[in-house]
């Protein structure tokens, strides 16, 4: 006679499932890693957003976050995602790739602290926040986000998912004490700023020890540098529509509006955006498959799981988020009550703007190098609304742009996905066997053939700016 399971034991299978996203074979096994891998980041975070908030107040606030999300947005667009490329051929069996990307990231990076001390020697300039000495300080900012990014994201794609957490944990906690430290010791912007660069910098170090294996020395003759580029670039295109969406907001506001304007709308961001964190790990695990590609079915299957659980997860904390603003923030910080509304129109846009980077992330993935530029050249150029609707309605026109030009963002993923769905379906058909994406799409060999006989680590995927 067979006993039954109890129902701690029913519950808690049921937990795991739901949390893996997939049962047996197409597991997720790295997921829990990578949400908890937010866990930190959100805590410091919250606790950096609202100290700054109280203790520098909305103007103060708005020019720590020009500065930081300027510094973001500049850093994404110069990491080029490098770690793409470098990934891609590591798993073709390049050992050489990781350090190659290494060191095109580490030259990047020193060019654009050249240029911003160069911009030194021209005649005073002021648009709106940015002046000379502000743009190198972006310069350095988005120096040492361009390389934390390459090596944190290389961490993870490699499968070292519980370093990856470990390191941004340590940068979150650094952040929060130095952080809130130099707010209370100086109450001005300047000194946070020196702090989170020096953050930046330390967890790109920790990540580097982590990878130290896999990074030999080379010769410049022994680097392949264009399959580096052809890799990274296409993808590339993606991701920096996605960041310009994600970024040009803040971005436009400090060129165009005041910096009160500029915190208020930041403390908006940050609430609504905390849907994003959930978004964000089910963003990597979309895109992360170790050196081991999956075929395009595994990869569908991956997807469509992930979407499945980011809705059920993203539809709670938003109506949470929102309960919560239009009940405490008035009281917590009242000098930031005009961000209520601004929340309630951000929302509904970021809830489809999460599942549109999941979405992109499993285009990625597939190393559809079309999909990816068309992506990225449709966000871009959609990014561009931004700068007519903050000059006519400053926070609240940037609120609309972003939650339509989010649900845009949505509407052509979900058409770029089905696009690849219906080609890799036919191929499997007419071949009898899985496609091979990359003579479809890029002109490459296909990456599950040449790993078939590799095992071994996972990922690709979130900037590591630790605020908005």
């Amino acid at each position: 006679m067979t006993e039954t399971a109890s129902a701690p034991v029913v519950r808690r299978r049921r937990h795991a499932r739901r949390l893996h996203a997939v049962p047996g074979k197409d597991r997720v096994p790295e997921l829990p890693d990578l949400l908890l891998a937010q866990a930190v980041p959100l805590f410091s975070g919250m606790v950096v957003t609202f100290f700054t908030a109280q203790v520098l107040g909305p103007a103060g606030r708005g020019s720590l976050t020009f500065v930081i999300s300027t510094a973001g947005l500049v850093g994404c667009l110069l990491q080029a995602s490098l770690h793409v490329g470098a990934v891609h051929g590591h798993r073709r069996g390049d050992a050489r790739a990781l350090s190659v990307g290494l060191a095109a990231s580490g030259a990047l990076a020193g060019a654009v602290v050249a240029l911003g001390a160069a911009l030194l020697l021209l005649p005073p300039y002021r648009f709106g926040q940015l002046t000379p000495n502000q743009t190198l300080v972006i310069a350095c900012g988005a120096a040492a986000t361009a390389l934390a990014w390459y090596l944190t994201r290389t961490l993870q794609a490699l499968g070292r998912s519980r370093e990856y957490r470990d390191v941004l944990a340590m940068q979150s906690l650094i952040y929060v004490c130095l952080a809130v430290g130099a707010a209370a010791l100086w109450k001005r912007p300047g000194p946070v700023i020196a702090v989170w660069i020096a953050v930046l910098l330390i967890s790109a170090l920790a990540a580097a020890r982590r990878l130290r294996p896999w990074l030999p020395a080379f010769t410049p003759r022994e680097g392949r540098w264009g399959e580096l580029l052809a890799s990274s670039l296409s993808a590339h295109a993606g991701l920096t529509g996605q960041q310009l969406l994600f970024r040009a907001d803040i971005v436009a506001l400090g060129l165009l509006a005041s910096p009160e304007q500029v915190g208020i709308y930041s403390i908006a961001v940050f609430l609504a955006e905390l849907v994003s964190r959930i978004a964000e790990a089910l963003a990597m695990a979309a895109l992360g498959e170790g050196r081991t590609a999956l075929t395009p079915a595994a990869r569908r299957r991956r997807r469509r799981q992930l979407l499945r659980l980011y809705a059920r997860l993203a539809s709670g904390v938003a109506l949470a988020v929102a309960v919560c603003t239009v009940l405490l923030l008035p009281w917590a910080l009242p000098a930031y009550s005009d961000a209520v509304p601004l929340v309630l129109i951000l929302l509904p846009g970021v809830v489809a703007s999460g599942s549109a980077r999941i979405m992109l992330s499993s285009i990625i993935a597939s190393d559809a190098r079309r999909s990816s530029v068309i992506a990225g050249g449709v966000a871009g150029a959609l990014s561009l609304v931004f700068l007519p609707m903050v000059s006519v309605w400053q926070a609240t026109g940037a609120a609309i742009a972003s939650s339509v030009l989010y649900g845009a963002q949505w509407i052509y993923c979900r058409l770029l996905v089905r696009r690849l769905d219906v080609v890799t379906s036919d191929l499997t058909v007419g071949h009898g066997s899985q496609p091979d994406l990359g003579s479809r799409y890029c002109k490459s060999p296909s990456l599950s053939e040449q790993n078939a006989t590799e095992t071994a680590p996972k990922a690709v995927g979130q900037l590591p700016a630790i605020d908005r």
